[in-house]
């Protein structure tokens, strides 16, 4: 009897061990997880799957109801069915130690199954992992498990130079097939293949899980799949970034996105440049090869800082003008070949060093005397700088790599410190909007130029500090501190008729005979004395006379015009009904005393003799002269910031001339002449930032010569109808589709922002049922709005002044831009989209699509 039990529990046991299969830290492609897959169990009934998650401590994290495995190639999907370890369908909070384990339930797979997908189907999930691998019997390995991986030389210097994994190898910034793998005593020979090219690589596998791998046998050096820290190892020609650092050159950014499949349904990347001489970010669309592989090239004038986001990526990679970057994304572990590959391994591994908190560091931005809140960053700064001494202590780090993180901190604290004033008056419309009880009383303290004293001569004479990564944004903030700027609209034009003849002509505008008369007799009524009290108005009254203005401008203007009543603002503008304080009867009397009588006198015998030359004068030269007060606006701001600073010249405020003479060009699309070339160069002392306007202009003039032959967009006219017969004569040829509708102007900032960002979207939706309908008024220049459009894929409008009203009361657009979706019948669904991303837009569309 005891024997019959001892065999019936023997059997027993080991129809336990064979009726499942574990497998330790499973093997799989590209994913999205923040952590890994760290075991999987092939049990009799189900498919158990482990994860270890690294998240920030205090944030959540959850389950969805919908969360799946699929075997590869099936459509059918296998359904979450317990979790254990982690809640389903709730919001999990991460704990202090910013790590979790836990394992989730599905159906029983296959036995004969190889791969699996796991992903997320509702609920906003977003964690997917590819071509998990759980039966290596019917895959064909042609690289033996203990190769697999990316290889890192151990002498410390971490230097990535091989990664092997099932389907093929990285070698010398390219994907490599496998023609053969051979071993002969303990080493491995490897014999890649890519188009024509033979490429052989020897393998030698040590006890450690180390690798002695090279294309020579005789000379094979050590490999890691994991860092080496050695603060002794001595990178050769390991040297600081030193002037002159710019060039306005191409760099190619190429690499290859580990694991890829198109089954994860994105193809393309985005990259964005933020350009600190133009203020602008330029957005580049990467497009990814059905092997994960991607390249691209685009001009840049300096090393800096660029923001990849897409596809298993969303980080700042560091590049420099004419030099390539190689980026190899696995899975959150990002690695570098090429050109700036050590900068880049070396920044990686100082990423944690990075103690700004915004959620922390400005919740209080209402409360917070303003010298606490610098002092805070400040603090934030000498914090960074301690970490970074001490970690350069334990591991080798480059030169140019401590240097730029040293630029890093220092541009973002400062970066912080000018954005108090922009994020306080963001906090004060959102409290405003929300109007709770018990609101904390604001800080009213008003910023001094004790504020800005960290702005040194030195700080803004450094031309290095442009690679870092926040000094496009603190030009921003620079530029728009309120202590700079005159924030009242200026009343009263101080620029006499002469200066602007002046200015007009250093641009090579040529003036006739009749203009230049006009002008000579103009220099008797706007004397340099009428001048100065002009200008002493200003200073005193503007913003009181502007807002006086807003209300009365129309009956002012028509008192101005009579002689006899303008002798006395106060008496005829009372006689006309306007109600006045004793205020503003005291700022009209001083107006007033600007002229003398006998000035005025003349300034109306000057109207009356020149009235029609002064008309054409302004007529004639209308685009030249808006200029001309913009140049007059942008002088008056940086003497202001000389002024305040307390400093005469400096790099940077080059670079805010420069943002300021490039705007034009962005906004208007318009080439400048030579002559305006040559004139906006002598305002700039530093010599290759008045080159690059040189370069920026012909830019736009090869684009717009470009754009002749360009397409993927088509331009449209509006049917003779109105109201709501308007908009469905605008969308009747698209009926069938789903139509994304973007109200926009050449002009706005944010709309070609927003226009930018959804190209990838346009690129992977290409051939669907949808349609990118911009719609823009009279607002946008016709011949701006021409040169722009070539550039934005999709159907185009340009509409009256009428029907822009139209479709502003259709739509109850306040402001743009302003999107709207249309279903496929030609219904207007939502006639108030909001500022959605690109997925959200995309589930909309394909929601919209499925009716």
């Amino acid at each position: 009897m005891k024997k019959i039990t001892s065999i019936f529990l023997l059997l027993f046991f080991f129809n336990n061990v064979f009726a499942q299969k574990v497998i330790e830290n499973p093997a799989y492609g590209f994913s999205t997880l923040h952590g890994d897959i760290t075991k999987i169990e092939l049990l009799d009934s189900t498919t158990v799957i482990y994860f270890h998650i690294k998240f920030k401590p205090g944030s959540w994290i959850s389950i969805p109801k919908e969360t799946f495995i699929q075997v590869v190639g099936s459509d059918d999907k296998l359904f979450i069915t317990k979790a254990e370890g982690i809640p389903m369908a709730k919001r999990f909070t991460m704990p202090d130690s910013g790590e979790v384990n836990y394992k989730l339930f599905f159906p029983k797979i296959n036995d004969s199954i190889s791969r699996i997908d796991f992903g997320e189907a509702n609920d906003g999930g977003s964690w997917f992992v590819y071509d998990i691998i759980v039966n290596e019997d019917n895959l064909d390995f042609k690289i033996p498990k203990a190769l697999v991986g990316n290889w890192l030389k151990t002498d410390g210097s971490n230097q990535w130079d091989y990664s092997f994994n099932s389907k093929n190898a990285i070698v010398d910034r390219a994907i490599w097939n496998y023609k053969s793998v051979k071993i002969k005593k303990n080493t491995y020979t490897i014999t890649l293949k890519k188009g024509e090219q033979i490429k052989t690589i020897y393998a030698k596998i040590d006890k450690n899980r180390q690798v002695a791998i090279g294309e020579n046998k005789k000379d094979l050096k050590t490999y890691s799949t994991t860092r080496t820290s050695n603060p002794n190892y001595k990178l050769k020609n390991d040297e600081l970034y030193t002037l002159p650092i710019f060039k306005n050159d191409n760099t190619t950014y190429s690499g290859v996105v580990n694991g890829y499949t198109p089954r994860i349904g994105e193809s393309t990347t985005m990259l964005y440049v933020n350009n600190a001489f133009t203020g602008n970010q330029e957005s580049h669309l990467i497009k990814i090869a059905d092997d994960g592989s991607f390249s691209i090239s685009f001009p840049i004038a300096y090393p800096q800082f660029v923001l990849v986001r897409g596809v298993g990526v969303s980080m700042n990679v560091f590049i420099e003008p004419g030099k390539e970057t190689f980026h190899f994304i696995d899975s959150g572990e990002h690695l570098f070949m090429g050109d700036c590959a050590q900068v880049n391994t070396d920044l990686v591994a100082m990423q944690s060093i990075n103690y700004f908190d915004f959620r922390k560091d400005y919740k209080d931005i209402l409360t917070i005397d303003p010298q606490d809140f610098k002092k805070r960053f400040v603090a934030i700064q000498n914090r960074e700088m301690d970490s970074l001494n001490s970690l350069v202590k334990t591991q080798f780090i480059s030169q140019k790599a401590v240097q730029l993180k040293k630029i890093d901190i220092k541009i973002s604290a400062l970066t912080n410190i000018l954005s108090y004033e922009i994020y306080k008056s963001s906090a004060l419309r959102r409290q405003e909007k929300e109007k709770k009880e018990n609101m904390p009383l604001v800080n009213e303290t008003e910023l001094d130029a004790s504020y800005y004293n960290l702005l040194t001569k030195a700080v803004l004479d450094d031309k290095l500090a442009v690679m870092a990564r926040d000094y496009s944004t603190l030009i921003n903030r620079f530029m728009f501190a309120d202590i700079f700027r005159d924030n009242s609209r200026v009343s009263i034009r101080q620029n006499t008729t002469e200066h602007l003849a002046e200015q007009l002509q250093k641009q090579g505008v040529k003036l006739t005979d009749d203009e230049l008369k006009m002008v000579d007799a103009s220099k008797e009524v706007q004397t340099e004395d009428f001048s100065k009290r002009q200008s002493a108005f200003n200073e005193k009254y503007a913003a009181m006379f502007s807002e006086f203005l807003k209300q009365h401008y129309k009956i002012f203007d028509e008192i101005g015009k009579d002689k006899e009543k303008s002798l006395d603002l106060v008496a005829s503008l009372k006689a006309e009904g306007v109600e006045l304080s004793n205020e503003t009867e005291n700022m009209l009397q001083v107006f007033n005393a600007i002229s003398t009588p006998e000035e005025k006198e003349k300034q109306f015998l000057f109207n009356e003799t020149y009235g029609d030359a002064i008309k054409d004068f302004y007529k004639n030269h209308s685009k030249f002269i808006a200029d001309i007060y913009s140049q007059d606006r942008n002088n008056k701001l940086l003497d202001k910031m000389s002024e305040v600073l307390n400093i005469k010249e400096a790099f940077v405020f080059d670079v805010v001339k420069l943002q300021q003479n490039l705007s034009d060009l962005d906004r208007n699309m318009e080439p400048y002449t030579e002559n305006k070339v040559e004139y906006l160069q002598q305002l700039i002392q530093t010599p290759f930032l008045a080159h690059y306007i040189s370069v920026e202009n012909n830019k736009l003039k090869a684009k717009i010569e470009a754009n002749k032959t360009k397409e993927g967009y088509a331009v449209n006219y509006v049917e003779k109808t109105e109201g709501d017969e308007l908009f469905k004569s605008m969308i009747h040829k698209f009926k069938g589709k789903v139509v994304y509708v973007d109200f926009w102007a050449t002009w706005c900032g944010p709309c070609k922002t927003g226009i930018n960002r959804i190209k990838p979207l346009k690129e992977e939706m290409k051939g669907e049922d949808v349609v990118f309908l911009y719609i823009t008024g009279p607002s946008s220049p016709e011949k701006t709005w021409e040169n722009s459009i070539p550039d934005i894929k999709g159907e185009h409008y340009r509409v009256s002044k009428d029907e822009w009203n139209y479709l502003t009361d259709k739509f109850k657009i306040t402001g743009i831009p302003h999107y709207a979706l249309v279903n496929k019948e030609g219904e207007v669904v939502n006639d108030k989209l909001g500022h959605k991303n690109n997925e959200e837009i995309k589930t909309l569309l394909n929601k919209e699509m499925g009716k």
